[in-house]
């Protein structure tokens, strides 16, 4: 078996990802940058955060920042040097300030989950600490927001990181009853880590820019940030906040999203096995597990979730080609990774996730995020 730093490829987004993450359909691919940074900045909200006011191409470098998406010379060329570092050192320290609030909660969860070690939480030791952060900060963006089953809408990113590591386990230690996996598997850990968050920087982002005025900020740079501390550090923690940034669906300036098949292949194409590791089990559970509820007589609701379920399945078409490495092993296990994904989504995973392990613990947000200052 390869190792983690084998297995797990890092990667960098190119500058023209800002274009498509304004322009997703290539509706204003006649216009150069110049022209098409113009247009967005002038449909930028302006928003304030901490005590700087942002505005126009400001808002246009924040959106960049946060997503890990490097600026282009017809964004960057037109702030001042000292400007474009007064907004980095800003969006810096206001991400510090989350990430603060966020292992203050996690410690709590942490302290509670101690106390039940052994009995409950068999799998629970130190090297989970960054599983239980990147999962206090997703069920944070979407708490209060429910899926058309009336499920709390945390409970389908609880399900896709429990598949997968319901599939891992099956393919690296045969026993998913025993849960026998090693806790401090990296690549175990970042397939749950995506699981659980990979929805909560898509459901954040406005076509506008409004989003960056939230006090919590779900967004690929924070969960890196979250990830990367000296205490408790991920070791792939920038592969985390760049996997999340290409699974996530987000509407453009039109107002539209990317064709479906064009966003599986990008997300292929730049993010390879990590980006599959967390699309595979969310289209299983989007189309398999937990489809949209309808009752069979309303010819056009049923339609519409059959088309949605074949978009599904052709887009597991697509990923099913990724490899882990050119290593033959690694191309069978992964053959074997996404059998055991299949599998378990249709016979398993709705037993296993009521398994109360750490990373689908209940957060108590009430009282932990109900006020921010």
């Amino acid at each position: 078996m390869a190792s983690d730093e084998e297995a797990l490829h890092d990667y960098t987004l190119p500058t023209s990802f800002l274009r498509e993450f304004y322009d997703p359909t290539g509706e204003y691919s006649g216009d150069d940058d110049e022209a098409l940074f113009n247009f967005v900045a002038g449909l930028r909200v302006p928003v304030t955060i901490g005590n700087l006011a942002l505005a126009g191409n400001e808002v246009i470098v924040a959106e960049a920042f946060h997503a890990g998406i490097p600026l282009p010379e017809a964004v960057e060329g037109r702030l001042t040097v000292e400007r474009l570092e007064e907004i980095h050192d800003t969006l810096g320290l206001h991400a510090g300030w989350v990430v603060d609030r966020v292992i203050e909660t996690s410690n709590q969860v942490y302290t509670e989950l101690q106390n039940k070690i052994g009995i409950t939480y068999p799998d629970l030791c130190e090297e989970f600490i960054p599983v239980i952060r990147a999962k206090v900060l997703a069920t944070d963006a979407h708490y209060g927001i429910f899926r058309r089953n009336r499920n709390r809408y945390m409970s389908h990113p609880e399900a896709v990181g429990s598949i997968w590591d319901i599939a891992y386990q099956t393919v690296y230690h045969n026993d998913p009853e025993a849960k026998t996996g090693d806790p401090t598997d990296f690549k175990r850990q970042f397939g749950i880590i995506i699981g659980n968050t990979h929805d909560a920087y898509e459901d954040t982002v406005d076509p506008w820019g409004e989003y960056l005025s939230r006090p919590i900020l779900p967004t690929p740079y924070v969960f890196e940030k979250l990830l990367d501390q000296k205490d408790y550090p991920f070791p792939h923690a920038a592969l985390v906040g760049k996997t999340l940034r290409l699974m996530a669906h987000t509407k453009g300036i039109g107002n539209k999203k990317m064709p479906y098949p064009n966003y599986i292949a990008r997300g292929v194409m730049l993010g390879g096995v990590e980006f599959a590791q967390g699309k595979d089990p969310d289209l299983q559970h989007n189309g398999k597990i937990d489809p949209d509820v309808h009752d069979g007589s309303n010819r056009q609701r049923a339609a519409k979730v059959n088309a949605k379920n074949r978009r599904y399945d052709n887009a597991r078409e697509q990923i099913s080609h990724v490899k882990l490495s050119d290593n033959q092993s690694e191309a069978t296990l992964q053959a074997a990774m996404f059998d055991a994904i299949h599998e378990v989504t249709s016979r398993q995973v709705k037993r296993h996730m009521l398994v109360p392990v750490p990373y689908t613990t209940q957060i108590k947000y009430g009282k932990l995020f109900g006020e921010v200052s």
